[in-house]
């Protein structure tokens, strides 16, 4: 009888992060900013390529810009000697920079017609158009996995995914 040890798992080569995943790797206020963050560090030192679909820049600039100027806002709103437009400046430009950060790191993930529709035709698998379209752009990046924190997504997704506690877990192990 020989000793087989358990095989190891499969490291993935390349990892689709829905919009979620990005913004709370973005906002260290939010709840899952820490796996997040963490994904993002081991996936590049393990040379994993990441990917954002397209059209998650867009809300991960808009969210990003109302969540800094809302904390911004809320600090300190009667003692606040910065002018309200300053603040929504400050958090404009901030949000440009993690768009210019998250670019240098990240394939951004192109579409065309033909992923509007893929996303159209998994209407009855999962009801989210934003999640189809990033199961499309998964699909054209040939990711082996499509990392979120909507657990009806991951449930639904039509690819591997997982949410970014188990992927970093995952990755961690491999």
């Amino acid at each position: 009888m020989t000793n087989r040890q358990p095989a190891a798992p499969l490291k993935p080569n390349a990892i689709l992060l829905d919009t979620n995943v990005w913004i709370n790797s973005q906002l260290g206020m939010h709840a899952g900013y820490e796996d997040a963050r963490n994904l993002l560090i081991y996936a590049r030192q393990q040379h994993i390529r990441i990917g954002i679909a397209f059209h998650s820049l867009t809300d991960v600039f808009y969210v990003v810009r109302r969540e800094l100027q809302r904390a911004n806002e809320q600090a300190s709103p009667n003692e606040s000697t910065i002018p309200p437009e300053r603040i929504a400046a400050a958090a404009k430009e901030a949000a440009w920079g993690v768009i210019n950060s998250i670019m240098e790191y990240a394939e951004v993930v192109g579409g065309d017609g033909s992923d509007a529709r893929i996303a159209a035709l998994h209407k009855t698998l999962h009801d989210d158009y934003e999640d189809d379209l990033v199961y499309a752009a998964a699909r054209r990046m040939g990711t082996n996995l499509i990392v979120s924190d909507d657990l009806t997504f991951v449930k639904h997704a039509p690819l591997p995914a997982m949410t970014t506690a188990d992927a970093l877990r995952w990755i961690i192990a491999c």
